[in-house]
């Protein structure tokens, strides 16, 4: 039998470099990681965050019954695969700057030289979960409306290896 001829595909050229099996593999895990990172990250944080609404406000707090707000974030993101520091003023530091997409964090109340002291995550345009201080709990709240507002973060666009 004759093979068929191959149409639109064109020979490699003879300088195509050969990639190791090692960083063949190391290439399909991190675009694996951006691939589901970037697409599924919000669909895992979120629904972990609006889990524990409800749950009282705790300092210091990381679960399963009662959160401070890195320990929210902390939790989330641990439940999405993702590593992040404990604390807000780390977490802030830990991520390239978003621009308030679903599952980026947005930190508030600047405390210099350390950093922000307050954390959520943003659900929507301009609402955010969050557990903000003692005698609250975990709810939905807007960060428009704050005049302490920092900025946004996205952690998951680091690969777990480069943090």
């Amino acid at each position: 039998m004759k093979p068929l001829p191959l149409t639109g595909v064109q020979a490699l050229p003879a300088v195509v470099p050969l990639v190791t099996t090692a960083r063949a593999l190391e290439l399909i895990r991190n675009t694996a990681y951006y691939l589901v990172q970037r697409d599924e990250f919000p669909c895992r944080v979120i629904p972990y965050t609006r889990m524990q609404l409800g749950k009282p406000y705790a300092w210091g707090a990381e679960g399963p019954g009662a959160f401070d707000c890195s320990g929210l974030m902390m939790r989330a993101h641990q439940h999405a695969g993702i590593a992040i520091p404990r604390v807000a003023a780390d977490q802030w530091r830990h991520g390239p700057r978003g621009q308030e997409q679903p599952g980026d964090l947005v930190f508030m109340r600047p405390e210099p030289p350390v950093g922000p002291g307050r954390v959520g995550v943003v659900v929507i345009p301009d609402q955010m979960i969050h557990a903000l201080q003692a005698g609250d709990v975990v709810r939905y709240a807007s960060h428009a409306d704050r005049s302490d507002a920092v900025g946004f973060t996205r952690p998951a666009l680091l690969p777990e290896e480069k943090r």
